[in-house]
Order: structure tokens, then C-alpha cells, then sequence
């Protein structure tokens, strides 16, 4: 018998429960396209963002009634939840979400490896936002 206090994915089964729930909302609402709007960003982009292939987000974007597994929709919730409070930090900063892009983008766009980026950030030759499961972010 499965009781509230066993552990799954290191959170409560009643944890978990609700995040499949809200995942499965966001994406019945449009919050990630919400969110991929918000800064300006591709499909493409966002679903590697969230690690998954464009197919996928793509589906969870244009059919709202997908029926996401609960791992994913667990995931969907966190990385939701999660990527608003970064939303909202950048807001309290004054800094519009569509004056930055991923590092992802920017490397691309140099013509460099993301690694290099990376690099240039830990050594501290270049600034970055750090927007935690957003990732590291950098001016237009």
C-alpha cells in the first residue's frame, strides 16, 4: 500500500501529486507558450530549454489537451514554478525578459561553442545572468 509519506523523485508522493496536477495545467493554459513569448524565444529554443525535442513541446503548445505522463508533467510543473520566479526577479530588477537571450543563442548566433561562453563566464571574462533553471542569459 502507497501512503503520503513514501518518497518518490526524493519528494512526497502528495508533492508529486500536486505537481502532476499542475503541470498538466500549465500546459492546458498556455503558460509555456506564455513563458516562450514572454522572451521572445522559439519553440525550438524553449523545448531545449526544457530538454525536450521540438515534437514534444511543440505537441504540448498546440494541443492543450495532451496527456502528459505524470514524470512530465512533474517536470513541467517545477520547471514552470520555477522559471516565474525567475520571471519575477527580472520584473522587480527592471529588466525586460526580451532584451536577453540563453548563452545557447548567443553562441549560436557568435558562431562559438556554448562551452567557450561558458568558459568566458566561470573565468569571469564576461557577464552573465544566471536565471537559475532558465540558465545563464546574456544582453541582446
Amino acid at each position: 500500500m502507497i501512503t503520503s509519506t513514501e518518497i518518490m523523485w526524493g519528494l512526497p508522493l502528495a508533492d508529486i501529486a500536486a505537481d502532476v496536477e499542475f503541470g498538466r495545467v500549465v500546459i492546458q493554459e498556455g503558460g509555456l507558450k506564455t513563458l516562450r513569448e514572454l522572451f521572445g524565444l522559439t519553440r525550438n529554443t524553449m523545448a531545449n530549454i526544457l530538454y525536450v525535442d521540438i515534437e514534444t513541446y511543440t505537441k504540448w503548445e498546440i494541443d492543450p489537451e495532451t496527456q502528459l505522463r505524470p514524470w512530465n508533467a512533474s517536470r513541467v510543473a517545477r520547471f514552470y514554478r520555477n522559471a516565474m520566479t525567475q520571471v519575477e526577479w527580472l520584473i522587480e530588477e527592471g529588466i525586460n525578459p526580451r532584451e536577453i537571450l540563453p548563452i545557447s543563442e548567443y553562441a549560436m548566433m557568435a558562431g562559438v561553442p556554448q562551452s567557450v561562453i561558458v568558459r568566458q563566464y566561470r573565468d569571469g571574462e564576461i557577464w552573465c545572468l544566471d536565471l537559475g533553471i532558465l540558465g545563464l542569459w546574456m544582453y541582446r
